[in-house]
């Protein structure tokens, strides 16, 4: 990983030109801060392990970034997710789609069922084949000429995979991200309520990453309105963390 260092002849100005000409998508050199943002996030994702023993959903769960282009939101989910792959054990799983994917609750599911148990996402699948020609999906074209593509049943969603992996057996709660969630258009609203509402019963916990308005945009989808804890207002760090960055 790239850093900037200090030499006995100076700064290193390269390493300085280097990072000044990176632009605000790039993943960052190091991470800093943000303790309780993260930590919060994590304590959501146990809770609903426990509350999903239970056989319960955690209802209402859904958290979200909030802040201007570059305040750090995606810098936040990469953090989290590798964090947790560090840590495996009972930590979370995360689950990262795109703001498009929710319009697809089938793809929704069997990426959550990936992530928690490999290779149980084909519970969720269906084999189709069609003639030589036809569409083309995942697959290859057999010796007679068909074409095998796997294809998502459409009535497929969480509440499918809840029955094909209930809450109670799973081992590790699934958080699942979408960044620029601001993006998302109204067919995916079915989706966002169901994760919310939670009423499948299964451990996952919705974070959500996008600009000022995006709780705006979650309560015009028809959830209720995420509680101030579950709102994560991302903006420049405090005195604490920023001397941290330094000492970085």
């Amino acid at each position: 990983m790239a850093s900037l260092s200090f030499g006995q002849s100076g700064p290193d100005l390269d390493g300085l030109e280097k990072f000044v000409r990176r632009g605000d998508r790039l993943q960052a050199l190091f991470f800093v801060g943000r303790s309780k943002v993260i930590d919060h996030i994590k304590i959501t994702c146990t809770s609903a392990l426990e509350l999903a023993r239970e056989g319960v959903g955690p209802q209402g769960a859904t958290q979200l970034l909030r802040g201007a282009p570059g305040a750090g939101k995606t810098a936040i989910l990469s953090e989290l997710a590798q964090r947790w792959e560090a840590e495996g054990g009972v930590s979370p799983v995360a689950v990262r789609l795109r703001p498009a994917d929710l319009e697809n609750p089938a793809k929704v599911a069997a990426s959550i069922a990936e992530a928690v148990r490999p290779g149980s996402a084909a519970v969720l699948r269906t084999e189709r084949t069609s003639s030589a020609g036809g569409a083309v999906g995942l697959g290859g074209t057999g010796v007679d000429g068909r074409t095998e593509r796997t294809v998502y049943p459409e009535d497929a969603d969480l509440d499918t995979l809840a029955r094909a992996i209930p809450g109670r057996e799973w081992t590790r709660p699934a958080c699942h991200m979408v960044d620029e969630i601001q993006m998302v258009r109204p067919q995916a609203n079915p989706t966002l309520l169901a994760l919310h509402a939670a009423d499948h019963g299964l451990p996952v916990v919705p974070v959500y990453a996008g600009l000022g308005d995006a709780d705006d945009m979650l309560v015009a989808a028809g959830l209720t309105r995420p509680e101030s804890e579950a709102t994560h207002d991302i903006g420049a760090l405090d005195a604490k963390e920023a001397a941290e960055a330094v000492d970085t």
